[in-house]
């Protein structure tokens, strides 16, 4: 999770159990001994100064480089995924699996030369022919874009 601009120092906690004092820094727990004392607040403040304040700030999330991964290229790398997936004990294909296929089609026939991350779901509605056919595999693309 990307800290907010106006960052402030974590706080120093006290760990009732234990009776330590402890600080939360990236998701890991440091002890830092016996809670208010004068050796774990010089721990603290060192820990903060060392892992915290040396940490580069996050880039905006603006200049991520954008994806070139196409429609055809997501949707051929879902159906290797979904063939697998969508198999009975005895090696035949379940019935889903020919839901996702159809509707797979008809989504790289309309959409396959566009950027997968210019997809929405309500391109993927544009598609529905006949909905009671071809419904099933709807539900399981969209939850592809989860």
């Amino acid at each position: 999770m990307a800290r907010p601009k106006n960052r402030t120092a974590p706080k120093y906690r006290h760990h009732k159990p234990s009776g330590k004092a402890s600080v939360v820094i990236n998701g890991k727990y440091h002890y830092l001994g016996k809670y208010n004392s004068s050796e774990s607040r010089r721990k603290y403040k060192n820990l903060i100064a060392t892992l915290w304040l040396a940490e580069p700030d996050p880039q905006p999330l603006s200049e991520k480089p954008k994806c070139s991964i196409t429609v055809t290229v997501l949707a051929v790398e879902y159906a290797k995924y979904a063939k697998a997936k969508y198999r009975l004990p005895c090696g035949k294909q379940k019935n889903e699996w020919f839901q996702i296929q159809k509707t797979l089609r008809e989504v790289r026939a309309t959409y396959g030369d566009l950027l997968a991350s210019e997809f929405r779901p309500c391109r993927l509605e544009t598609v529905l022919i006949d909905p009671s056919r071809i419904s099933g595999g709807i539900r399981k693309i969209q939850s592809l874009g989860r």
